[in-house]
């Protein structure tokens, strides 16, 4: 059974000071134990319930879980929310200029010129290989822009 919209995971704000969860119902949900992912045992999810679930008389609406509603949240689940934080405030412009600036070079030059990869190792190869890549990139955009004709004249 999903549980109906006035139930959702998003109506139950997060305390961190109490490191608590609030049902709608106004029960706070304290923390329990952890728990690995099933998939993925290096992430650990901290799981939050209530015994007021026991009394609650929504419970039917909310889940039909004999043990009550559980919340889980991610053990760094805090950072992920600053980050969120940091890129609804003015991550979103940064992201849309360097789409513009920087991300159609770098597909052309992967895509377009083939140069998905590497063919030397070292960071000093690598650097002289990716300047090649770009001298070519440079190129190829000069002349779709002025032409060849202006630009042999402007030499």
């Amino acid at each position: 059974m999903v549980p109906e919209r006035d139930y959702h995971r998003s109506r139950f704000p997060y305390n961190p000071v109490k490191d608590t969860y609030t049902c709608p119902e106004g029960n706070e949900m304290h923390y329990r134990f952890s728990t690995p992912n099933s998939t993925r045992p290096d992430i650990v999810y901290r799981v939050y319930t209530t015994d007021a679930c026991f009394t609650c008389v929504v419970k039917n609406k909310c889940t039909n879980s004999v043990r009550g509603r559980w919340m889980e949240r991610w053990e760094h689940a805090d950072v992920e929310e600053q980050h969120w934080k940091r890129m609804n405030s003015k991550g979103v412009e940064k992201m849309v200029l360097r789409k513009r600036t920087v991300e159609r070079p770098f597909g052309t030059i992967k895509r377009a010129m083939n140069q998905g990869y590497f063919l030397l190792k070292g960071l000093r190869k690598v650097k002289g290989e990716f300047g090649f890549s770009v001298i070519a990139y440079n190129m190829k955009r000069a002349i779709s822009i002025r032409g060849v004709r202006s630009l042999v004249e402007s030499l």
